[in-house]
């Protein structure tokens, strides 16, 4: 799925403060606490849409290891929208 130029970008935004921010609001926007933050935030971006599409796969491992359940269920939903909507971008 990704050669080694893919794992060292996920390595690098490990420690990216937007991925952070995002991953934060994507939990938020799946546990109902927000509405559309992470799609607000992915909007403010200059990422490409294949940027965006590999950052909402980071970001949904990191949901699935550190939120309940039924949020990470909810953020896949969410990642599956914007995944789709990021196809327009191409």
């Amino acid at each position: 799925m990704f050669g080694l130029g893919g794992m060292a970008q996920w390595k690098q935004w490990n420690n990216d403060p937007n991925q952070h921010e995002f991953i934060r609001l994507l939990i938020a926007e799946a546990d109902g606490t927000s509405f559309a933050g992470a799609t607000n935030f992915i909007c403010r971006q200059d990422w490409r849409a294949k940027e965006i599409r590999n950052r909402i796969i980071h970001a949904l491992r990191a949901v699935k290891q550190i939120a309940e359940p039924a949020v990470y269920n909810n953020a896949k939903e969410i990642g599956r929208r914007l995944t789709l909507d990021s196809y327009r971008l191409d």
